[in-house]
C-alpha cells in the first residue's frame, strides 16, 4: 500500500536509517563482533540487530553497490557514538545526493515521477522576494532550551529518576 504522502525526512527514519543499520550490523557481523557489541555499537537492541541479520527488518531497501561499500568502509571507522552519527551523515549525504532517497520516497508515497521539491533552489535565498519578506518580520522562535536531565546509570536506564 503507498502511503498518500510523507515528508522525504520519515522516509529517512522509518526505511533509510534502518536499512544503513542493518547493513552496518552485518558488515560488523562478518569482521566478527558478537550481536551484542554491535548493538551497544549501534545503539539499538540486540534484538534488533538479530532481525537485521535474519533480515527480518530493513529488507526492503536495496542500496547499490557504492552505498554498500560506503557502509563496508564506515564500520571499520567507528568506534565511539560520534563516528557512529558522522559516518551515517556521511552515508545519508549520498544517499541523497545519488536520489536514492528519491526512488524509496516514490515506492513508498504518492509522489510525482518527475517530482524535485529535495532538489529546489532554497525559498530564502539571498535577493529573493521571499528572503526580503523573511528579514522583514521578526523572529519568532518557539525554541526553549531543555535543562539537562541528570545522567542516568546503566543500571538504572529502565527507571525515571526524580530530581
Amino acid at each position: 500500500m503507498r502511503l498518500q504522502i510523507i515528508q522525504p525526512q520519515e522516509v529517512e527514519v522509518f526505511y533509510i536509517l534502518p536499512a544503513i543499520r542493518s547493513r552496518m550490523a552485518a558488515a560488523l557481523k562478518e569482521q566478527g563482533m558478537k550481536q551484542k557489541d554491535i548493538a551497544g555499537l549501534l545503539c539499538v537492541q540486540e534484538s534488533t540487530i538479530s532481525q537485521y541479520l535474519s533480515s527480518k527488518r530493513a529488507a526492503e531497501v536495496k542500496f547499490n553497490s557504492a552505498i554498500d561499500r560506503e557502509v563496508e568502509a564506515a564500520v571499520k571507522r567507528i568506534k565511539t557514538k560520534e563516528d557512529l552519527i558522522r559516518e551515517t551523515q556521511l552515508i545519508l549525504d549520498r544517499v541523497k545526493k545519488e536520489k536514492i532517497l528519491c526512488q524509496i520516497h516514490k515506492e513508498v508515497a504518492d509522489v510525482k515521477e518527475n517530482c524535485d521539491v529535495c532538489f529546489c533552489t532554497p525559498l530564502l535565498e539571498k535577493g529573493s522576494n521571499r528572503a526580503k519578506q523573511h528579514r522583514q518580520q521578526p523572529m519568532r522562535i518557539g525554541y526553549k532550551p531543555i535543562a539537562r536531565l541528570n545522567p542516568v546509570a546503566e543500571s538504572d536506564a529502565g527507571s525515571i529518576q526524580k530530581r
